[in-house]
């Protein structure tokens, strides 16, 4: 497949779908008749009607940009069949940033779901912690960064918990909200198949990574907190928050899919990397509160959603391709084609 860079003026040529030109300025004719002669002292000597008929359009097209100014067309050839796939100097496909595949997204989106609702599943057949267990955990036994997790008024356990459920709501729409952008809007079926990849890969991972760690929760350790809820047999799955990995997911995969979309925000991109960590903080510190995660559930959290909402989009990104070009020149002693390879 050789792609085929070269330029017209706006408004001088019209290229339909089956390869039919059509002039739209009277002034045209004027450099197609001075080009003739020199097409046809150049081509006397090709073999293949392929080879003049390629040089001939490739000749005439150089004319008319010199004559008239720039624009942008770019045109491939496929099969032998000249054909225009995009305007403006890239094709359809080149002003795309990211490349999905229905059975590759669609099955890990599937697998991801499915290994979650096992997991969960898994969790919810556990048994109770036995009530001698749980009045056993003694709070000395945790790491000393931890430790001040299990130190909450425990009066606020519940408002915590609400809290952190609302703050993860309106993080998974931040996405949504990027439909606000044009240029978002134009590659949304990509990115909403990445979005819910991602989101599939962090709940699975945080489901299965819970069950195989059984890390008590700070509640467990409460003695001022009714026995009931200490107890209870969700507070095994302490390690790692999926409440803050799940909005770390959101917002740097808000952050990413907009900086890519707009590289001319240059350095600023990070100032939206910045503002992707205030989501996940104060999901992850609602749940301190809550008697739900230590420290370190939470910023472990934090950071494989933040992964997953970042690499998902970049492993994605479409990759340029070797392009092959011909340029032609012409000058009043001589006619020739450049030829070129871009990768």
């Amino acid at each position: 497949m050789y792609s085929v860079d070269l330029e017209f003026p706006q408004g001088s040529i019209l290229i339909n779908k089956s390869g039919y030109y059509k002039m739209t300025q009277k002034s045209l004719c004027i450099n197609l008749i001075r080009s003739i002669f020199y097409i046809l002292l150049e081509t006397k000597n090709m073999k293949t009607l392929n080879q003049r008929t390629f040089f001939c359009f490739a000749v005439l097209c150089f004319i008319l940009t010199e004559s008239f100014g720039q624009s942008a067309t770019s045109l491939m050839f496929i099969k032998k069949e000249l054909k225009v796939i995009a305007i403006e100097g890239k094709t359809p496909l080149e002003n795309k940033i990211y490349e999905t595949h229905l059975l590759e997204h669609g099955g890990t989106i599937l697998a991801g779901g499915i290994l979650t609702y096992l997991g969960i599943q898994h969790q919810q057949q556990e048994e109770d912690i036995l009530v001698s267990k749980a009045f056993s955990l003694n709070s000395k036994n945790v790491n000393s960064f931890d430790r001040g997790a299990i130190d909450q008024n425990t009066a606020n356990l519940e408002t915590s918990r609400i809290r952190s459920d609302n703050y993860l709501g309106l993080s998974l729409g931040l996405v949504p909200l990027l439909a606000l952008d044009k240029r978002v809007r134009k590659e949304w079926s990509s990115i909403f198949v990445l979005y819910f990849e991602s989101l599939a890969i962090t709940a699975a991972t945080q489901a299965w990574t819970a069950i195989g760690t059984n890390r008590y929760r700070p509640i467990t350790y409460m003695t001022d907190v009714d026995t009931a809820r200490r107890v209870d047999r969700a507070n095994v799955n302490s390690f790692y928050s999926g409440h803050t990995s799940a909005t770390a997911t959101a917002s740097f995969f808000a952050a990413k899919v907009y900086s890519d979309l707009h590289p001319e925000i240059g350095n600023k991109k990070w100032l939206l990397y910045a503002a992707a960590v205030i989501p996940p903080y104060l999901v992850g510190s609602n749940r301190v509160r809550a008697g739900k995660h230590f420290y370190s559930d939470a910023l472990i959290g934090g950071f494989m959603g933040a992964a997953s909402g970042i690499l998902v989009p970049q492993l994605h990104k479409r990759k340029k391709k070797r392009n092959t070009s011909f340029m032609p020149r012409i000058s009043p002693n001589s006619i020739g084609l450049n030829y070129s390879l871009t990768f």
